[in-house]
């Protein structure tokens, strides 16, 4: 008997214990559903509604804030920033990226990320081209008269629309014949003026050369310059942009006399102009 009596007790500790885990169970369930309904309905207040939006400065976006007015008003929590991020860097193609930073309880920061031109084309419009072959825009005062112009590729965007990509074989080539001279030591210090690309395997490059010098001071004009051709191909353009650079090294102090070098041959060729 005083075993039997002993499951009985056994029995309704058990049963006493699992009302209480079940009471538990539901005050957190309930507790829960209470937090969530308070934190649903505080989303939901007037306190997370954008009632400013900035545009971090550097971002030379016309109107600035203004072309984000749409914004306001929307609670912080609805806004999907990814995709208002990309529509805004589809109408602003001369940037790279759009980013839209939300800071509770109801500001968002926008940043512009610009895009760094390698190069301009001129066609029906002037067209700027970044490494990912983009073509964009520049304001006015943002042009730099420094870029290479890539020549012989106009047909190729005639027509296009800022922000599409260029990816011609023509327009890659040039391209890459740049950012090649620019990793070089030697080539870094030219300004190639041009890069044409006018014939089917061709490309030729200018580059901007001091001119006879003379000695200048601080307050005289700046030296003169011109620009000579390098005949340069298509094909191991990176191996003869190097040798283009042991060359300039070699005859630095007679550059001003070349009229052309032409690196399309297994031998470089140096023509250099005819005296009068």
């Amino acid at each position: 008997m005083k075993k039997s009596k002993s499951k009985v007790d056994s029995r309704r500790e058990d049963f006493q214990l699992d009302k209480i885990l079940v009471a538990k169970v539901i005050a957190g369930i309930i507790l829960i559903s209470l937090v969530v309904t308070f934190y649903q309905k505080l989303k939901r207040s007037e306190y997370f509604r954008v009632r400013e939006v900035t545009v971090r400065k550097g971002g030379n976006i016309t109107q600035d804030e203004k072309n984000f007015a749409y914004l306001l008003g929307r609670n912080v929590f609805d806004l999907d920033l990814d995709k208002e991020a990309r529509n805004a860097a589809y109408y602003y193609p001369s940037y790279q990226k759009v980013r839209i930073t939300r800071f509770l309880p109801s500001h968002l920061v926008v940043d512009f990320l610009k895009r760094e031109p390698l190069a301009c084309i001129k066609s029906s419009h002037i067209f700027y081209i970044d490494e990912n072959l983009i073509l964009f825009e520049l304001p006015v005062e943002a042009a730099s008269e420094n870029l290479p112009v890539i020549s012989g590729v106009e047909k190729y965007v005639l027509g296009a629309k800022y922000g599409t990509r260029c990816s011609f074989d023509a327009v890659v080539a040039a391209l890459n014949i740049i950012k090649q001279a620019r990793e070089n030591k030697v080539l870094r210090g030219y300004n190639i003026r041009m890069v044409d690309m006018s014939g089917f395997d061709k490309a030729s490059i200018f580059l901007l050369v001091s001119g006879q010098g003379t000695v200048y001071t601080k307050t005289d004009f700046a030296s003169p310059e011109q620009v000579i051709e390098v005949k340069i191909g298509r094909e191991d353009t990176r191996d003869k942009l190097a040798l283009l650079a042991t060359l300039l090294a070699q005859v630095k102090n007679n550059i001003y006399n070349i009229e052309y070098i032409d690196l399309r041959f297994k031998e470089p060729v140096i023509k250099f102009k005819e005296r009068t």
